[in-house]
């Protein structure tokens, strides 16, 4: 028969080789851990850098800005003198303008009176306030007073016309009649 053999196993390996082995295969069940500590050490000294060198450049256009306003900032007071002279320039203007508009009110209000006037009316005093003017003046009768008044009313400067009195006077010893009219002015 044949004889089996049978092995015996024996350990030779020293406590150390053993420690060394256990120590490696703690290694090994540790490594995803180990390189996703590596991985994430390494992406953050990366991020960090990027960081660093993007605060750096905005550092550096910062300085830039403020040299750049430095070098403006003479230019900027003078573009706002020239700016506060435009507005007093524009104001001056608005001013012009309508002293201009304004100006040609009493002549054309001079001339609807003149050439409304009736042979036998005398004027005495004209006052012009805004749109309002008031005429005082005599007429030898009632109805050229009328005839005046409708003059009046016909032009087209005029808005209304009103009588405040009619009124007997003298002037020089000669009996007239006084009158007083307001006119509103468009």
């Amino acid at each position: 028969m044949k004889e089996r053999r049978r092995l015996i196993k024996i350990n030779l390996i020293a406590r150390e080789a053993r420690k060394k082995k256990r120590v490696s295969q703690l290694y090994v069940k540790n490594l995803p851990l180990i390189l996703g500590l590596v991985i994430g050490i390494a992406v953050a000294l990366g991020m960090d850098y990027v960081y660093i060198t993007k605060v750096n450049s905005l550092k550096a256009e910062v300085s830039a800005k403020k040299r750049e306003l430095k070098e403006l900032s003479p230019y900027v007071k003078k573009l706002k003198e020239v700016e506060a002279k435009l507005n007093r320039l524009k104001k001056i203007k608005s001013i012009i303008e309508k002293i201009t508009t304004e100006s040609h009110i009493p002549l054309k209000v001079v001339q609807a009176v003149e050439s409304s006037i009736p042979y036998e009316v005398w004027l005495y005093r004209m006052k012009l306030d805004g749109k309002r003017l008031n005429i005082k003046g005599y007429s030898l009768n009632d109805e050229k007073i009328a005839d005046f008044i409708e003059r009046l009313e016909r032009n087209s400067l005029v808005a209304r016309v009103g009588i405040s009195y009619i009124k007997k006077v003298k002037v020089n010893n000669f009996p007239v009649k006084e009158f007083n009219a307001e006119v509103i002015i468009r």
